[in-house]
């Protein structure tokens, strides 16, 4: 599941709660107790290229090993994960809210 920090969440407002549920919890650093949230993402997507992507299997469950996403994807959502899979991906707009509120996130291009 991703983690966020408690700004993040703020800032990623209302939209950000329809594609996944927020679980709060909290770190305690020494004296200092520090607040995270759990994403727990419902918005569903079929994201991943099958065709493309490298599968194993273990004990007769199949993994995903080397994962290569769609490229036609719409994204009308902020996080998503996909459909079959346990991978997730977040949209230009959730990184556009990341940056423009100086969440200190890194993002990789798919």
């Amino acid at each position: 599941y991703p983690v966020f920090s408690k700004r993040a969440i703020e800032c990623f407002g209302n939209e950000f709660k329809e594609d996944a549920t927020p679980v709060d919890f909290e770190v305690n650093a020494g004296s200092a107790a520090i607040r995270f949230s759990i994403a727990i993402v419902t918005a569903k997507r079929a994201l991943v290229d099958e065709k493309s992507s490298d599968f194993m299997t273990l004990a007769g469950i199949r993994f995903i090993k080397n994962v290569r996403f769609m490229s036609d994807v719409e994204e009308d959502f902020m996080i998503a994960r996909d459909s079959k899979n346990v991978s997730f991906v977040v949209s230009d707009k959730l990184r556009n809210v990341a940056i423009d509120n100086g969440l200190r996130m890194g993002f990789s291009p798919i």
